[in-house]
């Protein structure tokens, strides 16, 4: 995805590979939320705004397979490559990594979690166009931090050359006197910090 004001490329990197243990482990990026498999809105917000690398992982073949049907019928503005994370077992950092890894050499790229619905398009924009006075976009609402957290492509590297770190908000927290990060009480999307972790959070 090009962005016309800044004329650099985005990639986003959307993490669906988690074993949904809080569910009893049922593939909760497969359930239907409002007759729709829950995992698709977070994947069709991030297609209408840029590339995406879909990381996978728990019941990978399920989750790649809806995500392809899907965008067969979806005339998607951007394009979608699956990947799958044969570490997932060992926790999110390690589907964070494997997802940098596909992206494109020289594109800034966001991090974002497949059971967030309510993130929209506009938010994506809205929050990668404070990347261009920062290194690192983290968007917070009411002092939660949220998803889609953005990089500079230069970061990449920060995160493929280190071992050190299990999560990416240590390697935040690690990082803060050399990086400059913008942490935005985000007003415009208030519902941009919920994630659905519980049977409960999909009942209307």
């Amino acid at each position: 995805m090009e962005d016309q004001t800044t004329q650099r490329s985005l990639n986003i990197v959307l993490l669906a590979a988690g074993l949904s243990r809080r569910l009893s482990g049922e593939q909760k990026l497969l359930k239907l939320y409002n007759d729709k498999p829950l995992f698709l809105y977070s994947l069709s917000a991030a297609l209408e705004f840029a590339d995406v690398v879909l990381v996978t992982g728990h019941e990978s073949e399920r989750v790649t397979s809806a995500a392809k049907e899907f965008i067969s019928r979806l005339n998607a503005k951007h394009s979608l490559k699956c990947v799958k994370n044969i570490y997932y077992e060992k926790g999110q950092y390690t589907s964070v990594l494997c997802g940098i890894q596909n992206i494109e050499k020289d594109a800034d790229f966001a991090l974002s979690v497949s059971d967030a619905p309510f993130v929209t398009p506009n938010d994506y924009k809205k929050l990668y166009s404070f990347l261009s006075d920062s290194d690192i976009v983290r968007p917070f609402v009411n002092s939660t931090p949220c998803h889609p957290v953005f990089f500079k492509s230069n970061l990449k590297n920060l995160f493929l050359d280190n071992s050190n770190y299990q999560s990416v908000r240590s390697l935040i927290n690690d990082n803060k006197d050399k990086l400059k990060i913008y942490n935005c009480d985000y007003k415009d999307n208030p519902k941009l910090c919920v994630d659905f972790d519980y049977a409960e959070c999909f009942k209307n």
